[in-house]
């Protein structure tokens, strides 16, 4: 796999993510849903990485990589998409109707992020020297909220903790029926909460997270070193994980 390829595969992939606090498994879903989408023929490159998403322990088999894509979803057809992109009030009546599509829960509140129409450009070069060029235009819908989920981990530590999580909607810009090209929405199984109860249990035994006043050096500033927690009304509350990765093993 080219340089070029493989640099626009993880860059265009960053407009995929879900809103809010996302896994690497996440991102390779973005990864293999943002290429897919622009360039259905390049299977090859896209089976390659998901074969290294499991060799690494990120996901358990190449299917966890797998996005639904490409379908009509009959509300979206009688949406206006301009006035989505530039009404926060449509953009929210949207959301709240279509909680299920986008894996809202019935009793939380949400946020709906700025949308944005962008166009995506990729080139494929075949076995044989052929070169693909592809364009497509795209807006790019994301909500977020709070998840609630308990802290196993340490009596210190509140017994519960809350996470944003999200879901991105791609919608195909260019076609009638407005049809959806990608729903991504965050990885919220027993094992991802299983990964966070290791992240935090390690960052404990070496020092790294500290709560409260204790995160807070004698110049009022954040310890750069630590990772700051908070307990607001008895849930835990994490800033400043991903600066940790390094080091997390």
């Amino acid at each position: 796999m080219g340089v070029s390829r493989f640099s626009g595969m993880i860059f265009r992939a960053l407009d995929y993510l879900p809103a809010g606090d996302v896994s690497y498994a996440d991102y390779g879903r973005a990864i293999i849903a943002a290429d897919k989408g622009l360039l259905p023929e390049g299977e090859q490159e896209r089976a390659w990485i998901k074969e290294e998403f499991v060799k690494r322990g990120i996901v358990a088999k190449t299917s966890d990589l797998d996005v639904k894509m490409n379908y009509q979803y009959d509300p979206l057809a009688e949406i206006d998409l301009d006035s989505l992109v530039e009404s926060d009030w449509v953009a929210y009546q949207f959301a709240n109707n279509n909680r299920q599509l986008l894996g809202i829960p019935e009793d939380v509140s949400f946020k709906v992020q700025a949308r944005h129409v962008v166009t995506k450009y990729a080139i494929l070069r075949t076995p044989g020297q052929e070169e693909i060029a592809r364009k497509a235009y795209e807006c790019i819908f994301k909500v977020s909220w709070q998840h609630t989920e308990a802290n196993k981990i340490d009596s210190v530590l509140p017994q519960k903790r809350r996470i944003t999580v999200g879901t991105t909607l791609v919608i195909d810009y260019s076609k009638p029926g407005n049809p959806i090209r990608a729903l991504l929405t965050s990885d919220l199984s027993e094992q991802q909460r299983e990964n966070r109860d290791a992240l935090l249990l390690h960052l404990l035994d070496e020092g790294l997270l500290k709560l409260g006043q204790a995160a807070i050096g004698p110049n009022d500033e954040p310890i750069p070193s630590v990772v700051q927690g908070k307990s607001t009304n008895g849930y835990l509350h994490i800033n400043g994980t991903a600066r940790m990765l390094h080091i997390a093993g």
